[in-house]
């Protein structure tokens, strides 16, 4: 079904709810308002006939019967008895001979003034006291106008009732015409926007309500999509370029040897030569895939229990083997006697503290590197600091870019590949990495993790 059916039902039957309590109410008091009015007119009539007949000497029964034909509008099947404190008849102005019980006679006396209805007949009955005695005035009729016009308003609510629905379903129809027009707006023009035209964007109205909230939440979407296309664009041309680049040093320099006969060392160096180029691009090449492996699906990362202060030291000496040379310093917090757990894959974790500990190094042109581990019950931190030329405020904006390489590190090996890595496998730990360098004097890399326990 669609929403705008549904707020049509559903409009309708609100509605529909709220006018069938205000027919009922209605209905319900004036029914009370026509029992209340004709109880006052019988009780009315009652005490009129107690007072002629009780306080009048010259008025017998037969002369008040007279006078209540002649001068009294009757009404239908009505019926007026007056009776004494022992419930004798002193007056029956009665042709139905209604049975009336006597212990209600007898609470007549206790409340003052009582009434009942028996189907359609209404029944009052007054107690009455002067100077001849206590007497109980009975009076009875069918209030067969107040049931007619009940009747009548009855049928009035019932088909007001109906049609008003009817009118309310249409209307209904309308106001949800309306109130979608501009959500078809909205749809009408994202069906517009295709891989070819992610740059346009959708209407986002006054920016005050709703619509404009859901307009606003497709173009900050769209945003995004055009961004993530324009960086696998960049991406793919930087990697083509990167990977070109030594494929075309080895294609070279084997024409070049294949040109014309060579000594043995000259092979040997052409060879060596493009041994290197090749192990560069396997590198850069499994760098790829690490990066695409990290981004493509989380959840499938093997993730289990480990000491972090083992990984560091595991990395540590990873560096140190690889280059033995390397000015570097490990300070490692002794505040507990045990390192902190965390939930990682360590393979990950290694890669990510030989990226960092490795550019380090390279910018750091022989200086020494230090490396502060530390950590409390709830997060570990890794310093990284080298003494290097440093990174500009603008250009640690992107540094975590794919391929991305800052001006000042033209001259030395890389792809741009290792920080974006190693901000992936650092979100992928719930981590975080925070940077702060300044310029010929060198910068340090923050990474914190949340700890398990120690």
């Amino acid at each position: 079904m669609k929403i705008r059916s549904k707020l049509t039902l559903k409009f309708t039957g609100i509605v529909a709810l709220v006018l069938l309590i205000f027919s009922i109410a209605v209905f319900y008091l004036s029914e009370i308002n026509r029992y209340n009015v004709f109880e006052d007119r019988l009780e009315e009539r009652a005490l009129n006939t107690a007072r002629m007949y009780l306080e009048v000497d010259e008025i017998d029964e037969r002369l008040l019967k007279i006078l209540r034909r002649n001068h009294l509008k009757s009404l239908p099947s009505e019926f007026v008895r007056i009776y004494d404190k022992n419930y004798n008849p002193v007056f029956l102005d009665d042709t139905i001979n209604y049975p009336l019980d006597k212990n209600w006679l007898s609470k007549i006396q206790e409340e003052g003034s009582l009434s009942y209805e028996d189907g359609i007949r209404q029944i009052v009955g007054v107690f009455y006291s002067d100077n001849q005695g206590d007497f109980f005035i009975v009076a009875s009729a069918i209030d067969w106008y107040g049931h007619k016009k009940l009747k009548n308003l009855e049928v009035v609510l019932t088909v007001g009732y109906f049609i008003s629905l009817i009118i309310v379903y249409f209307l209904g129809q309308i106001f949800a015409r309306e109130a979608l027009k501009p959500i078809q707006k909205v749809v009408s023009q994202v069906q517009k926007i295709s891989a070819s035209s992610l740059h346009l964007r959708v209407d986002e109205g006054n920016g005050k309500d709703e619509i404009s909230d859901l307009a606003i939440t497709f173009n900050t979407m769209f945003t995004r999509i055009e961004t993530a296309f324009d960086l696998q664009k960049t991406f793919v041309s930087n990697a083509s370029h990167e990977l070109r680049t030594p494929l075309t040093t080895i294609t070279g320099e084997i024409s070049v040897a294949l040109m014309k006969d060579r000594t043995v060392e000259e092979y040997k160096e052409i060879l060596k030569s493009s041994l290197e180029e090749a192990k560069e691009l396997t590198k850069l090449i499994n760098d790829l895939l690490e990066l695409a492996q990290t981004g493509i699906d989380t959840n499938s990362v093997l993730m289990g229990n480990l000491d972090l202060s083992e990984t560091i030291r595991k990395a540590t000496d990873e560096v140190l083997r690889r280059n033995p040379d390397a000015a570097l310093c490990l300070n490692m917090a002794k505040t507990y006697p045990n390192g902190p757990v965390v939930f990682g894959n360590e393979k990950l974790l290694l890669t990510c503290f030989l990226n960092i500990i490795g550019n380090a190094l390279k910018f750091s042109e022989g200086k020494e590197v230090v490396i502060d581990f530390s950590f409390n019950d709830h997060e570990a931190s890794i310093a990284i600091t080298d003494k290097g030329f440093g990174i500009s405020e603008e250009e640690l904006k992107n540094i975590f870019v794919p391929f991305y390489r800052a001006e000042r590190s033209g001259s030395l090996q890389g792809h741009g590949i290792g920080l974006p890595l190693t901000k992936k496998i650092v979100n992928i730990h719930r981590g975080r990495i925070e940077v702060q360098s300044i310029p010929d004097r060198g910068t340090t890399f923050n990474i914190f993790f949340p700890v398990l326990f120690i």
